[in-house]
């Protein structure tokens, strides 16, 4: 087996900066702000994606924002993770937390980026990921894989 060729990616440095801003956004409470944070980092469709919502657009995105902002003011919502990058998709954690300090919310998100590295579709999934046990025994070692779970 050989390794598959290095692909390009983004660059971490500025990748992270933008999801950084990204994700600044869901906690600027100024709209003209939010709307500046959301535009520096996302293509102007952007497809916005999580477990309750669907948008389109910048603007659809923004109005989600200040919905989130409403329920949830005083939160903030920061990295938690490295960005991750392959071809056009990156990942990362996020953890929104409480003005107490406290955890309220985890999450993922999943990006496909433009050729500039701006955010073309975000797809967030809340919490973390639900555990899978799988038991290896002399019965499935030779048919290992999805679907041999014991």
């Amino acid at each position: 087996m050989t390794a598959p060729p290095q692909l390009p990616t983004q660059p971490t440095e500025a990748l992270t900066r933008a999801v950084s801003t990204f994700l600044a956004a869901w906690t600027t409470r100024d709209p003209a702000q939010r709307l500046n944070q959301l535009s520096a980092t996302c293509t102007g469709d952007v497809l916005y994606r999580d477990p309750a919502v669907r948008t389109e657009g910048i603007d659809a995105l923004a109005d989600h924002i200040s919905t989130f902002t409403a329920q949830f003011a005083g939160h903030r919502i920061v990295l938690t993770s490295d960005v991750d990058t392959h071809h056009d998709v990156a990942r990362f954690g996020w953890t929104a937390y409480h003005p107490t300090g406290q955890p309220a919310l985890t999450g993922t998100n999943t990006v496909e980026l433009t050729d500039t590295g701006l955010l073309h579709r975000v797809i967030a999934f809340f919490g973390p990921l639900p555990p899978r046990t799988y038991t290896f025994n002399a019965s499935n070692a030779s048919r290992a894989g999805p679907g041999n779970q014991q």
